[in-house]
């Protein structure tokens, strides 16, 4: 997921993660997971809607090409009330 960051503080990646919420609900899904760098400032956001990091992983050969040290799995549970 990305928002412009023209749109940054707008709710759009707020409204974007909650229809992404509801339609895993819908197919009944019991968790969302996502993967992102280490270093993605977006990651404190995703952590702040629920989002637990449950692996990380670092590897040389990915950090020379993408420039970043490793990635990081988070997961979510998906509320069963809705």
């Amino acid at each position: 997921m990305h928002v412009d960051p023209a749109q940054h503080g707008e709710g759009v990646g707020n409204e974007l993660l909650e229809w992404a919420e509801w339609e895993a609900h819908r197919v009944g899904a019991r968790r969302m997971t996502l993967v992102t760098t280490m270093t993605n400032p977006a990651r404190a956001w995703y952590e702040r809607h629920g989002f637990v990091p449950t692996a990380t992983a670092t590897d040389a050969r990915y950090e020379r090409y993408a420039g970043v040290p490793g990635r990081v799995l988070l997961e979510k549970s998906i509320a069963r009330t809705r």
